[in-house]
């Protein structure tokens, strides 16, 4: 019995040096009100590969679906419109504001690949923001790093990233 809660210990500590989270500010009780709607904009991308932003952003839409969160998001291939009385380009903010949100979701992925060593696993970076479109203050701001092992895929490491911040994002959520 001795051994096996070391050897459950040691798989504890093992799998949660794995990941880490940064986070500031709680934004739970913010979404926890009806009138809240968070427009979800394609991350930016701050790595080699070009598919990072698109995987990241649709994973985090499944996120936010499964955890009924009212938002909506962006086609990742058009920029923000222009105006047609003016001729300048719409911002993000325009753009959640003409559509009836009250506050932007923006992310940046900082890693995305298999590392280099011998083992080869997946390691994924990545950081959030939720801004409120009335004023663009930041209300909540997090980051977060998994790592997978044994055979894991990158989907699962950037999964697991996903799913600490925008548990983190509810943390102080009323359900």
């Amino acid at each position: 019995m001795k051994i096996q809660s070391i050897l459950l210990a040691v798989a504890l500590l093992f799998l949660t040096a794995c990941s880490s989270i940064k986070y500031e500010g709680p934004a739970g009780t913010l979404l926890a009100r009806k009138d809240v709607k968070i427009l979800l904009v394609t991350f930016d991308n701050a790595t080699d590969s070009e598919s990072a932003p698109i995987a990241l952003t649709a994973m985090t839409a499944s996120t936010l679906s499964s955890s009924k969160v009212n938002y909506g998001t962006t086609d990742s291939n058009l920029p923000p419109l222009k105006n047609k009385e003016t001729g300048e380009r719409s911002t993000w903010f325009d753009i959640a504001r003409e559509g009836g949100y009250t506050h932007l979701l923006r992310g940046t992925v900082h890693e995305y690949r298999y590392k280099t060593d011998l083992d080869g696993d997946p390691a994924v970076g990545v950081s959030m923001r939720l801004i409120n479109v009335a004023d663009s203050t930041t209300v909540w701001h997090a980051s977060s790093s998994a790592t997978g092992y044994a055979y894991a895929s990158l989907s699962s490491a950037s999964m697991q990233a996903v799913t600490q911040l925008i548990g983190n994002l509810f943390k102080d959520r009323v359900r």
